[in-house]
């Protein structure tokens, strides 16, 4: 074995395990110095003395390997978890030598024919989240802590409460798309493994868009929060006497007559997020019905009061008439009664 044109070494002793009658193997040689020159032959012969042909021996035309270095790469994130997938490309003078992706464990292993200097990079998603330099075959083994976080983002109102359902598209710079998602009923989004960058978040509403802002992502487990420019209308619905009144439809629509959102009153009251801007809320139940032009610049509690409709308790039932039909019952309860 020849290490950098010097001898190193003149002799290995390798224990071979015999797999058939003419078949002989070994798992492993070694082991040489990292850019040794291998130069071996395999000398057979028989060691039996109880026949003619004992002691024969053959040898195999000179064979020559050139030994690599080893170089492992651990790729973890900021919580210490091994990031899988990532993209590892070693470099040297600036050109490509080695790249693959991290196994199941985070691992990345390159097979190197020369010493020297080089760059490792990691790209997670295709965004660099790390780096670092490595001299080979000083350096065998390292571990690279990835700029790779989990990311909470919660949804807020104008008033500050958290907004359920909302969509959130979240692109890279460049304006290309990187995820879309719906914040849960807390009106958060949980995002793990994120690569650190600056990110474009728009969160939509109908058809408008009515937040776009530049988050930068630096640490792990941060939480930003963003504020929507919608405004929470109440609408609460009453009956002449001010009883409320259930299982009345409110629906809420542009000028255009489009449709915003359809509610149905529970205990006389309705309530829906709205952007700035005018609207038209209707009220119905049954055959009767009011309609209100509204603004929207801030939240507004608005309460309607059907005045045709009356509340009308007879035993332990609550009947919700008209004036006519109301007189009608009375008249013909008087009869009845005489």
């Amino acid at each position: 074995v020849y290490k950098r044109q010097e001898l190193y070494s003149s002799c290995y002793t390798l224990h071979l395990e015999q797999v058939d009658s003419k078949t002989f193997m070994t798992e492993e040689l070694g082991p040489f110095p990292s850019f040794s020159d291998l130069v071996f032959k395999i000398v057979v012969y028989d060691n039996d003395n109880d026949r003619e042909n004992d002691r024969l021996s053959t040898e195999s035309q000179i064979m020559r390997f050139k030994v690599y270095a080893v170089l492992l790469v651990n790729v973890y994130d900021g919580d210490g978890e091994s990031i899988s997938d990532a993209l590892v490309v070693l470099e040297r003078n600036g050109n490509a030598y080695s790249s693959a992706y991290t196994d199941a464990s985070g691992m990345f292993k390159a097979f190197i024919s020369s010493a020297g200097d080089y760059d490792v990079k990691v790209f997670y998603l295709g965004i660099l989240v790390g780096r670092t330099q490595v001299s080979i075959p000083e350096v065998s083994s390292i571990s690279i802590k990835a700029a790779v976080y989990d990311w909470c983002l919660n949804v807020v109102d104008a008033n500050g409460e958290s907004i359920p359902g909302m969509k959130v598209v979240i692109k890279l710079l460049n304006g290309s798309h990187f995820i879309s998602l719906t914040t849960d009923e807390t009106g958060r989004l949980y995002l793990e493994n994120i690569p650190s960058t600056q990110y474009i978040i728009e969160v939509h509403w109908m058809r408008a868009i009515l937040v776009c802002d530049a988050i930068m992502l630096t640490r792990e487990d941060q939480a930003d929060t963003i504020w929507c420019p919608l405004f929470k209308l109440t609408v609460h619905v009453k009956d002449f006497f001010g009883v409320d009144i259930d299982d009345a439809t409110v629906s809420v629509s542009f000028p255009n007559g489009s449709l915003v959102i359809l509610k149905t009153t529970l205990g006389g009251m309705a309530s829906t997020l709205l952007a700035k801007g005018a609207y038209i809320v209707t009220i119905r139940y049954g055959r009767f019905e009011k309609q209100i032009v509204l603004a929207i610049d801030r939240p507004k509690r608005l309460t309607v009061v059907l005045p045709q409709i009356l509340s009308v308790k007879i035993g332990n039932t609550l009947l919700q008439l008209s004036p006519t039909e109301l007189l009608l019952i009375i008249e013909i309860l008087i009869i009845n009664i005489t």
